[in-house]
């Protein structure tokens, strides 16, 4: 029976706790270096995260500030020439929205972009009316001047009823699929809120409107 107070086992034994003891020494660092980088990680990301959620609301933000700077200075304008009224005005407001576009800063926009193109059309028409021919009289260049006004005055009109039609048009290709979608989700047990929800998810990458 092997004693244990021998001296070679005393040797073999403190070598072998010397050395597993140096392994220890030699790869405990590492072990714990493993550790802090993964808590470092796991602590980074939500950070990083937050600093990419951070940076978009402040580009919102700055994006928003510079729509309201405008929206302000086009409701200065028509203030300035009593022109505040028409924004009011309900016939505007439906066109607008047969469109798509619902907001008071909509109906302020297509109320300013009216005048501002029949203004900027009436400047063109000016300034370029003296490369034409010279024998032209007073009253037709007048006339021309008024009709380009009145093409820039109308022009965001028509252009408004464009998006209008090719709003209705896109509506009616996707009802037919929206209706039978909310259908078939009604009748696998649904409910109509869950329905609604669940069709909105998948047709709004092929039609957002």
């Amino acid at each position: 029976m092997l004693h244990f107070f021998d001296p070679k086992t005393l040797i073999v034994a403190l070598s072998f706790i010397a050395t597993f003891t140096g392994i220890l020494a030699i790869g405990l660092p590492f072990l714990h270096r493993d550790k802090r980088d993964r808590r470092l990680k796991t602590l980074t990301k939500p950070s990083e995260q937050l600093n990419e959620e951070v940076r978009t609301e402040l580009a919102q933000r700055r994006a928003r500030a510079r729509a309201e700077t405008k929206i302000s200075l086009m409701k200065k304008f028509l203030e300035g020439f009593k022109l505040q009224t028409l924004t009011l005005n309900q016939e505007i407001k439906e066109k607008l929205a047969t469109a798509g576009w619902r907001t008071k800063s909509a109906v302020v926009t297509f109320v300013f972009s009216r005048f501002a193109l029949a203004a900027v059309f009436s400047l063109l028409a000016l300034l370029l009316l003296p490369f034409m021919e010279t024998n032209i009289s007073f009253v037709l260049k007048f006339l021309i001047i008024v009709a380009a006004g009145a093409v820039g005055y109308y022009l965001p009109n028509i252009w408004v009823q464009n998006m209008a039609a090719k709003r209705r048009q896109e509506l009616n290709a996707y009802f037919p699929e929206a209706l039978d979608l909310l259908g078939i989700c009604v009748h696998g047990g649904q409910s109509i809120e869950a329905a609604f929800n669940k069709v909105t998810e998948e047709i709004f990458d092929d039609s957002p409107i």
